[in-house]
């Protein structure tokens, strides 16, 4: 009776584990949706509000929440969408991947300072182009947009 109390104990420890270490990769999965959703929905005040500064876009450093929130509007106002949004690529940044955005010192420098360990990089796929998110998880199950790029096709 002690074996098999000890191993339905530990049945239960591996899968919660192994269910808690894959819960950060759906996570930001769905984040990265998210942002999707609400640029195709126009919705330039959420994707502000939910962007940090300073702010990685395409190959310049956006240093300010006015900068921001110009660069949400602009897309929004010129039509820009994302048809058919799908996750191809979610993983860990690093340092090297500032080379995605730009191979600048100001990108580097912005890589090296400002990413933490847990940031992640999504690639999000449409049906006429893709692009690079930089998200961080927050508290209370939310997520700040560090960096966006278009990649065109």
């Amino acid at each position: 009776m002690k074996i098999l109390t000890r191993i339905l104990f530990f049945s239960v420890l591996s899968l919660l584990f192994f269910s808690c270490a894959s819960m950060g990769s759906g996570f930001y999965e769905e984040s990265g949706l998210t942002v999707a959703n609400q640029l195709n929905q126009g919705m330039h005040e959420s994707l502000s509000d939910e962007s940090a500064y300073p702010f990685v876009f395409e190959t310049e450093i956006l240093a300010t929440a006015s900068q921001i929130k110009m660069l949400w509007e602009g897309l929004v106002g010129a039509g820009y969408v994302l048809n058919h949004p799908e996750i191809v690529m979610n993983r860990t940044v690093t340092a090297e991947d500032s080379s995605l955005f730009a191979d600048s010192w100001e990108i580097k420098s912005f890589f090296e300072k400002y990413l933490e360990d847990s940031d992640r990089l999504l690639q999000i796929d449409g049906s006429e182009t893709c692009c690079y998110f930089l998200l961080r998880k927050q508290d209370k199950g939310e997520f700040k947009i560090l960096g966006w790029k278009e990649v065109s096709r």
